[in-house]
């Protein structure tokens, strides 16, 4: 059995903001027997906090890499270390994620079947993860991929995503070859659960992969300015960490151009 722990960044709501241009969802997919080590071996981020007198609250990605609130007085290089920490305990757990990107700009002007079942860019990032973690485990046999899916709290929309993955209409399970036994989105258990980042480690280190692929598509497709010199560069190098951690582009974007989910969600996966 699996435990996904996803999150987003870029989340702007029901309207196109040109500030956020692009929305990207992570999910870290962890096998559940070994998930007690997690508050182990991330003690350190406790004792750090309670060093520095930050509050858990702060755990967050931007927050962290802005060095706002309680990390106003933390060095960029303590700070960025962190970031660091998070992707190479990935690299060294052998944990994968799956990544969704969605160029906002197109989504808030399709309006098609899809398009009127998810509408709007958070839903379809939170359904898009459902999907893939279907199609990563669909083959394991038995109960072996099931698993159990974790959101942080996004109070608007939550009740929607659960209860589209729980009851998934027809057309968005053309994503996945679904077999004449299985049920709709059989590999997610029940539907998705949502909780607070604040008490899950494995969250905000979704936060922060979600954070970091962000930046990227910010400085590199849409060419935002650097916020200090050499961040491109930076932000390049925790990107080649992320790349050799993500589930394969066949999985989370099929090329099954006939299937109207496909086609959804590549059209809306800005090309780089």
């Amino acid at each position: 059995m699996f435990i996904s722990y996803a999150d987003e960044s870029g989340y702007c709501g029901r309207k196109y903001n040109p500030k956020q241009p692009v929305q990207v969802f992570a999910a870290v997919v962890s096998n559940a027997y070994s998930i007690h080590k997690t508050r182990k071996e991330f003690s350190y981020n406790l004792k750090f906090l309670r060093k520095h007198k930050i509050h858990i609250r702060e755990l967050k990605a931007s927050e962290i890499y802005r060095g706002r609130g309680g990390w106003k007085r933390i060095s960029a290089k303590t700070r960025h270390g962190i970031f660091e920490r998070y992707f190479k305990w990935l690299r060294g757990r052998n944990h994968k994620i799956i990544i969704s990107i969605i160029d906002q700009k197109p989504f808030f002007s399709t309006n098609n079947d899809i398009s009127k079942i998810l509408k709007v860019p958070y839903v379809a990032g939170a359904v898009h993860i459902a999907l893939a973690i279907q199609r990563l485990h669909n083959n394991k046999k038995k109960n072996k991929g099931k698993t159990i899916l974790i959101f942080d709290e996004q109070k608007k929309y939550q009740n929607n995503v659960s209860k589209i993955i729980a009851e998934p209409e027809a057309i968005l399970l053309e994503y996945y070859k679904e077999g004449k036994r299985d049920d709709p989105l059989g590999q997610i258990i029940d539907t998705a659960y949502f909780t607070s980042s604040h008490y899950s480690f494995l969250l905000q280190v979704a936060d922060t992969a979600a954070f970091v692929y962000r930046r990227y598509y910010e400085l590199v497709k849409y060419e935002f300015k650097e916020s200090y010199d050499g961040e491109q560069k930076k932000i390049e190098r925790w990107i080649k960490i992320l790349n050799k951690l993500k589930v394969p582009k066949s999985i989370v974007y099929p090329q099954r151009p006939q299937q109207e989910i496909c086609k959804f969600y590549n059209y809306f996966l800005p090309q780089i």
